[in-house]
């Protein structure tokens, strides 16, 4: 996922090729590798504490992650993995979600900046398989709530919002709640679905 904050790092620096040995790499390329380098240690460490906050926050409610795959469908796998009552995959439910947001379509402008037009460009987005926008993230869970007719916990690796619920505001709640993980830091997103946690 793009992530704005690390865009400094994206350097374009025209390199004189014939003023270097060709068996040496140019100063530029070497130390672009090297920022790369800096900038992947320094994710992956903030990757391995919010995985240890999270399971740390899980442990403490009974909760274990159920694993998906990070495939740009992972929330919505993690849902369908906790809905048996309907036959769904995540193309299905993708469309589904789709269909209830352009038809709920007022209740929702109001979540994106832009308004209409924005939301009209991300749910074409949405419907596209694997495609996962930041942008209409934080209404997805939302739309999910009210077509499923669900509560939903996210329990995230989040300090400032470990546990976010979320409920149906176009509709009453007709089944059990749903509960989910996300691990989130800049640049990387990703959900997996939960079970009780197996004191076995």
């Amino acid at each position: 996922m793009d992530d704005p904050s690390l865009h400094h790092l994206d350097l374009q620096i025209d390199v004189p090729f014939d003023n270097y040995d060709s068996d040496e790499e140019p100063l530029a390329v070497v130390q672009r590798r090297q920022l790369n380098s800096m900038e992947e240690s320094s994710r992956n460490a903030a990757i391995t504490e919010a995985k240890l906050r999270l399971t740390t926050l899980l442990a403490t409610n009974g909760l274990q992650i159920w694993p998906l795959s990070a495939d740009g469908d992972c929330l919505l796998s993690a849902v369908i993995a906790q809905v048996t009552e309907v036959n769904l995959d995540t193309t299905a439910l993708r469309h589904c979600l789709c269909e209830h947001i352009t038809a709920n379509f007022e209740h929702y402008s109001p979540f994106l900046q832009g308004g209409s037009c924005a939301l009209l460009a991300q749910i074409e987005l949405l419907k596209k398989k694997g495609q996962w926008n930041s942008n209409l993230g934080d209404l997805v869970p939302f739309a999910i709530a009210n077509f499923l007719q669900r509560n939903i916990l996210i329990f995230s690796s989040e300090e400032t919002s470990p546990i976010t619920p979320i409920w149906p505001t176009l509709t009453e709640v007709q089944g059990k709640d749903l509960t989910i993980a996300r691990l989130a830091v800049p640049g990387f997103e990703h959900y997996d679905a939960l079970k009780e946690h197996n004191l076995c």
